[in-house]
């Protein structure tokens, strides 16, 4: 009975404790912010244009956003370009 008493308690703090360190996290992506680190920087830019030759793929959605960083619904150079300049200050 003992065994079975604590096999009960141990069941139930490791479902108490697993419960506890479960947390969501949300990226946010903002214009040209590709990797969703909060700042744009070269790296960002070395995003787009792995994208661009097909080397990476965006993985959701917000991503994509962030690609096409000059709005203009397609993701071209002219968007590698512009988070460039984002990234050293020129916008």
């Amino acid at each position: 009975m003992k065994k079975v008493i604590t096999l009960v308690v141990a069941l139930i703090s490791a479902c108490a404790v697993s419960a506890m360190t479960t947390e969501a996290t949300t990226t946010v992506y903002s214009n040209g912010d590709v990797n969703g680190d909060g700042t744009v920087t070269s790296y960002d830019a070395i995003l787009v244009h792995h994208y661009l030759k097909g080397y990476w793929y965006a993985v959701n959605n917000s991503q994509l956003d962030a690609l096409d960083a000059n709005n203009d619904y397609i993701i071209d150079y002219a968007d590698y370009e512009y988070i460039l300049n984002m990234a050293v200050g020129n916008v």
